[in-house]
């Protein structure tokens, strides 16, 4: 082995050294904590040290804020832990010596600068303090197996088996500048427990700094817990190399793989020799260490006992760490039927960093698999390029088991996180009550939240029988009690419930709660009122609340005559007032209490009473107010005691009817009266009491009052008003408005025309607002207007001012045409184009006037009343392919005209449309009435569909006017209709288009299909027929004949010559009939000759009557052939 000297020299030749050296007193701070290696021998000057980092180093980074040094976060991986893994990052004075190893020839305290890496050792950048972090998640994560916490927090002692100081900061010039450096065994011997990480010899400068002093760190506190250097051999024992360095992807924490993927604990050849097996897992949790020992298993091994994870959403989740090589975390969770998905990921610290580069930092390379609730594998993962896994599966309802476990290799073992996404199963709630017996018929349920839940079933149940009682389907989920909406009968029941998820699935039921019905009769009530004598007619009957009672019954007699005088039942009350007056005598009255189940209490002790009741005194009327301007005035009376009802007299004076108003039963309760409008004028009024025995006190004095009501003020005409509030307007429809009048509940308006002499030409009699539009045009010419308001007796108030006003509506300007446009193709391509104009002078309305040029036509549009700029040619008169020129003019309300615009003129010109491909159907379908799908484009208003049946050599034509098309226009569809169905068979089909003036494209290519045969066999009737769908042209006879006919017609293709006459269309003789053909090859290349003749855009199918009339004519032979060739097929195969 080298000597300590030999290495430092080479350390130091290979990558130099920082040897600015950093001094700090202890101070005490909170901070986070990782770890980092090295470690040198035990005792008697020999000592183990990790090798400083041998390549090449790069510059430091650029500063960033800076912060105290006591920013240092506080950082715990497992607060409580017997052992503490202690960071210290700030500076550190260590005051025991290490004689006879110093290479700087010194002694005395050992002095530890603070980390640095942008050489200001008195704070730490925000780069400096994430650097901290990162150490400290990687030692964390080295040590997460063990009950151990890796802490940025000073503890203050350091005791053995209880605390290991790590000392990280400076270059290690003292002992000869390596990596860092340990007593083997301090933790258990006596020695000091301070080792160190030198981390300006870590990598400083690389992208793997931090990874390099976090693995320095762990490294040389397993020299402090006993552990020695795992070395490499060769195959026959020769050490190669005293550090393992690891192949890139994992090496050991003992050994120095800076710069690997993964540092993990290892079982494998330390430096005493090639057949030194050390189990670093194993020595560092030996006996001798005493407290340093592993975790205790957060979760199960097996599915009997796996950690439930509780699904409250669709989004789940858990953690843990694996302990052991080998171990194995179950985790089971209840899903609903659908696809569910988990992941597994180990610590990546670029995830918590949010950047990019960093070696992850895990240590467990993960596997994850899923089993059904036997324990059935479904789906397991551990992918070769990654250490996370993914596992997802489309599973039914049930519990199902993730377990999480490493690759099986030694030391695959840290911290994980599971996360995954499954259908949450509602939650079994608890019923908590009712329970007992209950003396209320009205329960009360309650109950537990439950989890996934979109409303609640609750049930009550008979416990004797276990009849249902009472149900609730769809209580909230935000409820968790419920009153019962009906009485439940005496006895005893059972009730639960049971949580719906929004997809419908149920919960199981929850526990059943016992409770019982028993409601006692009410005590008898106690009657209170009336008793003794009393004057009022209208006693008030009282009792008191009885027990448990909820209604009432009242029972009076007349005591002398022994009749039942009130009987009143289902009273809530504890008082009722009779509705009617009783008169005088002696009378008894009971009351009896109710429960809710209807059970009644005895009757009560009668109360008696006698009612003697005086002649009511002579009441005084005190309102309305005289004179009132109210013509509806309350009358308003003294109240008088002991009456039944009141009698009310009203004359009205001045206009000489008596009685104007009598009524002779207003209610005692009352002592008012309102009556309705009155006409205006003196009145006089008397009122007398009454009391239940019918006796009449005396009339009140006559009290007079006069209703007088002003008449309404004079209103101001206000307008109607032209432009800049002049007189003069140019609107023939004015409004006509007025100021408010006092007392006016309507208005009359009248206007004349003063240059035609109409006197009243608007006349409104009854207007409620203080505006009127006029309701016609009025002519050009000068106006007077007046109005006057009315008040609520009917009387008029004086006519206001005159009002003048003229009238001059402009004669519009001429209409200047702005469209249709042209494209650059100097055409309009559209038969049913938008005209658009403008001008200065708006007109009321349009006359629009279009000629043909082309054919020398007038007026082939003429519409006079075009009611704004606008004129879009309808497709009844769609235009053809020629040249036309269009004028417009103005016209206003008043009928004046503006001249004629300048003539426009345009060129109509339809694009061809596109063929058609074909989209569907294909393939054996099972729908005898297709969906038929094509692509589309604006320039076709119709369809032409071809359909070949080739089993029963049947020709099908299918005219498509009425379609579907899809949201962006680009796909159009038809459906066959139920009646038109097609047999079972295999058919060929072609689809051409046809634009607003009957062009048509070129065939599409052919698509065939089969129709599988189903059950039922429709009607024979659709193999002889033509079918049209169009709400254009009309339905064809069907022919009688065993074969379709057709005939082609030819139509030349339309000239761009726009001045001649559309030529008439002329009909050629169709091709000769192919001869029959013998096998299924022929018959195909029978149909593509015949579809070559229909290639021609200027063929088009039509059927005359003529040749429905001679089956021999050539225009059917051409079709007919095609049956022709396959029954000579069919007849090959018969012989």
């Amino acid at each position: 082995m080298a000597s300590v000297r030999e290495l430092i020299q080479a350390f130091e030749k290979l990558c130099g050294s920082r040897t600015a050296q950093r001094r700090r007193t202890d101070r005490a701070r909170s901070g986070l904590a990782l770890e980092h290696l090295e470690s040198r021998v035990l005792l008697a000057g020999v000592m183990e040290s990790i090798p400083a980092f041998t390549g090449t180093i790069g510059p430091g980074s650029g500063s960033s804020p800076v912060n105290p040094l006591t920013s240092i976060p506080v950082l715990n991986s497992r607060p409580g832990a017997p052992v503490q893994i202690y960071l210290d990052f700030d500076g550190h004075t260590e005051t025991q010596d290490w004689p006879g190893q110093r290479t700087d020839n010194q002694s005395g305290p050992i002095i530890t600068p603070v980390f640095d890496v942008d050489g200001d050792q008195t704070t730490f950048s925000d780069q400096e303090l994430q650097m901290i972090e990162e150490v400290w998640y990687r030692v964390a994560e080295d040590y997460s197996p063990f009950n151990v916490n890796v802490t940025t927090v000073d503890p203050t002692t350091y005791n053995d088996f209880e605390t290991i100081l790590v000392s990280i900061g400076g270059n290690g010039s003292w002992i000869g500048s390596p990596g860092g450096i340990a007593w083997i065994n301090a933790f258990s011997n006596g020695l000091s427990n301070t080792c160190y990480v030198f981390s300006d010899n870590t990598g400083f400068g690389t992208s793997f700094h931090m990874q390099g002093t976090a693995l320095a760190a762990s490294h040389e506190v397993g020299h402090t817990l006993g552990l020695l250097h795992h070395a490499v051999y060769d195959a026959n024992g020769n050490l190669t190399a005293g550090y393992d360095p690891g192949n890139g992807t994992i090496g050991p924490i003992m050994g120095a793989p800076y710069d690997n993927e993964r540092e993990v604990w290892s079982n494998a050849a330390d430096d005493n020799g090639v057949n030194s097996l050390q189990d670093d897992m194993a020595v560092m949790t030996r006996a001798a260490n005493q407290t340093f020992q592993y975790r205790i298993d957060d979760h199960g091994n097996t599915i009997a006992t796996a950690t439930k994870i509780n699904v409250t959403s669709p989004q789940v989740s858990a953690s843990g760490i694996l302990e052991r090589t080998g171990d194995v975390d179950y985790f089971s969770v209840e899903t609903n039927s659908g696809q569910i998905s988990f992941n597994v990921n180990g610590l990546d610290l670029n995830q918590v960093f949010n950047t990019t580069g960093l070696h992850p930092g895990t240590n467990v390379n993960l596997t994850l698999s899923l089993y059904d609730s036997n324990g059935n594998l479904i789906a397991s993962d551990s992918p070769a390029n990654s250490l996370n896994a993914s596992v997802s599966a489309n599973v039914n309802g049930g519990i199902y088991y993730i377990a999480v476990s490493g690759s099986g290799l030694y030391g695959d073992v840290g911290q994980y996180w599971l996360d995954g996404t499954v259908i949450p199963v509602p939650a079994v709630p608890v019923m908590i009550g009712p329970t007992g017996i209950l003396a209320d018929p009205v329960p009360v349920f309650e109950w537990t939240v439950a989890g996934n839940t979109d409303h609640y079933e609750l049930e009550a149940l008979s416990a004797t029988t276990g009849a249902l009682v009472y149900a609730q389907r769809a209580l909230p989920a935000t409820q968790v009690t419920h009153q019962a909406q009906q009485q439940f009968p005496e006895g005893s029941f059972e009730a639960r419930v049971r949580s719906v998820a929004a997809d419908g699935t149920m919960s199981a039921w929850s526990n059943l709660v016992s409770f019982s019905i028993d409601i006692p009769a009410p005590p008898q009530p106690v009657i209170i009122a009336p008793t003794g004598n009393i004057a009022e007619p209208f006693p008030t009957f009282q009792w008191l609340q009885a027990g448990n009672a909820t209604s009432y019954s009242l029972w009076v007699n007349d005591f002398n005559t022994g009749k039942r005088v009130i009987y009143r039942t289902s009273e809530n009350a504890l008082s009722y007032v009779h509705f009617d007056p009783l008169k005088d005598g002696t009378y008894r009255a009971w009351v009896r209490a109710f429960n809710t189940l209807g059970d009644a209490s005895p009757w009560s002790t009668f109360v008696e009473f006698t009612i003697d009741t005086p002649v009511p005194d002579q009441p005084i009327i005190t309102a309305p107010a005289t004179p009132t301007t109210n013509l509806a005035p309350r009358i308003v009376w003294t109240e008088l005691a002991s009456v039944a009802r009141y009698d009310l007299w009203v004359d009205y004076r001045s206009g000489g009817k008596p009685q104007f108003i009598r009524q002779q039963n207003l209610t005692a309760s009352k002592y008012w009266y309102d009556p309705t409008a009155l006409p205006q004028g003196r009145y006089t009024a008397w009122v007398r009491g009454i009391n239940a025995n019918d006796e009449a006190g005396p009339w009140s004095p006559a009290y007079s009052f006069e209703i007088d009501l002003e008449p309404p003020t004079t209103p101001q005409m206000t307008g109607p008003v032209g432009a800049n509030g002049g007189l003069t307007l140019i609107t023939a429809n004015p409004t006509f408005t007025w100021s408010t009048a006092d007392r006016a509940v309507y208005y009359d308006l009248w206007v004349n025309n003063v240059t035609t002499g109409q006197v009243q030409i608007v006349r409104k009699t009854d207007l409620k607002a203080t505006q009127f539009q006029s309701l016609t045009n009025l002519p050009q010419g000068d106006y007077r207007a007046w109005v006057r308001a009315v008040n609520a007796a009917g009387e008029v108030g004086a006519w206001s001012n005159v009002y003048k006003f003229s009238i001059d509506d402009p004669t519009p300007s001429v209409p200047v045409f702005t469209g249709p446009k042209a494209n650059p193709a100097g055409v309009v391509a559209t038969a049913t184009p938008m005209f658009t104009w403008t001008g200065d002078i708006k007109g009321t309305s349009y006359d629009l006037w279009i000629d043909d040029k082309s054919i020398g036509k007038s007026q082939v549009i003429r519409s006079k009343t075009v009611p704004e700029e606008s004129y879009v040619v309808p497709t009844s008169q769609s235009l053809s392919e020629h040249i036309y020129t269009a004028w417009v003019r103005a016209v206003n309300a008043s009928g004046e005209y503006s001249s004629w615009s300048a003539p426009y003129t345009i060129r109509i010109d339809i694009p061809n449309p596109s063929t058609p491909e074909i989209l569907n159907p294909s393939n054996t379908i099972s729908d005898t009435t297709p969906t038929f799908e094509w692509t589309h484009d604006g320039t076709a208003t119709q369809y032409e569909i071809l359909v070949r049946d080739l089993e029963r050599a049947e020709n099908i034509v299918l005219q498509v006017t009425s379609l579907n098309l899809s949201p962006d226009g680009k796909v159009a569809s038809y459906t066959l209709p139920d009646a038109r169905a097609f047999l079972p068979g295999t058919y060929r089909f072609w689809i051409r288009a046809f634009n607003a003036v009957g062009q048509s494209s070129s065939w599409s290519s052919s698509r065939s299909f089969v129709i599988a045969a189903v059950d039922q066999t429709p009607s024979e009737g659709l193999r002889d027929q033509v079918l049209l769908t169009s709400l254009a042209v009309p339905v064809q006879k069907e022919s009688s004949s065993e074969m379709i006919r057709m005939t082609p017609v030819r139509r030349p293709v339309k000239t761009e010559t726009v001045d001649a006459a559309v030529p008439a269309d002329v009909q050629t003789p169709a091709a000769e009939a192919p001869s029959a053909q013998t096998d299924a090859a022929d018959v195909e290349e029978a149909i593509e000759a015949v579809m070559t003749e229909f290639a021609d855009p200027a063929f088009r199918f039509e059927i005359s009557s003529d040749e429905e009339q001679d089956s021999t004519s050539p225009a059917v032979l051409a079709f007919a052939a095609l049956p022709l060739a396959l029954v000579a097929r069919d007849e090959k195969r018969k012989r």
